[in-house]
């Protein structure tokens, strides 16, 4: 008996339909605000559609931001005490993940770090693809894995600790390494082979729990492969910062004096040296 066909889930938008689903929303919203009789027209012009602006990017690529310092992506400010060994643990927590993205080649450029808390989170590193991405390398993602694990790992390389400012670093590092192994082929041991995992559901939001489809004993060299992508990552990312550990005290540093850094101030931390492009 054949198993049933499933229609596989719709593809995400691209970064062009994104900038158009979000300029729709903010239109509607504006719509709806104007009707409701709540403003004037003076007060039109603090609506949200005065927070989208055009900016271009290399002559080629069109994005349309957020004013507010990203408020909409990283969540509101929160105002909350934190203290000075905390603030310093942070600032070297998202330095890890500047600094490798920086050091790494064909990583994603980055645009943003700060150690300034929104939402959920105690600070935040940005990188801002060139162009969309529609075929990732096995290469690449590992690189990418290694920004990912880079603060987990700068903890553990300046302070001999880790903490638990990580967990969400891990559970999405965790997540893009079984990926690779399950749903990518990306294990030379396994072979091109794709395992049954559960499936993001794109309007729920949340995975769904499939059958299994394969052995305890393969299960258990799934997770060892995943294990050890992860360490090779993280591997990979303290390797970056033995190399160029005076270059993650200033950025620490600067983040501690700052708490925002963009690109262009990042790049004026560490001016190039003779023979280094």
């Amino acid at each position: 008996m054949s198993e049933p066909d499933r229609q596989p889930p719709p593809p995400l938008p691209d970064e062009t339909n994104w900038n158009r689903i979000l300029l729709f929303i903010a239109i509607w919203l504006v719509i709806i605000w104007i009707s409701s009789g709540l403003f004037s027209a003076i007060d039109t012009t603090s609506l949200p559609y005065t927070a989208f602006k055009e900016q271009v990017r290399q002559d080629r690529v069109e994005k349309i931001t957020i004013s507010g310092d990203h408020q909409i992506t990283l969540g509101l400010q929160r105002e909350e005490r934190i203290t000075d060994e905390e603030k310093k643990t942070i600032a070297y927590h998202e330095a890890g993940h500047a600094l490798v993205a920086l050091r790494l080649p064909g990583t994603d450029p980055l645009e943003k770090v700060t150690i300034v808390p929104r939402g959920r989170s105690l600070g935040a590193t940005e990188q801002l693809p060139q162009e969309d991405r529609h075929n990732l390398s096995k290469s690449y993602l590992g690189k990418r894995l290694a920004v990912m694990l880079g603060g987990h790992a700068a903890e553990k390389v300046v302070f001999n600790d880790i903490t638990s400012g990580a967990g969400d670093d891990l559970k999405k590092a965790s997540e893009l390494a079984r990926r690779m192994v399950c749903q990518w082929g990306m294990s030379e041991s396994l072979g091109p082979v794709a395992f049954r995992q559960g499936e993001m559901h794109p309007f729920l939001g949340r995975e769904l729990a499939e059958p299994r489809d394969f052995s305890e004993h393969t299960a258990r060299l799934i997770d060892d492969k995943v294990r050890r992508l992860l360490r090779e990552a993280e591997a990979l990312a303290e390797k970056v910062f033995l190399e160029h550990r005076g270059q993650l005290d200033i950025l620490a540093a600067a983040l501690l004096e700052h708490e925002s850094l963009s690109a262009v101030e990042v790049a004026t931390l560490f001016p190039p040296v003779e023979g280094e492009t």
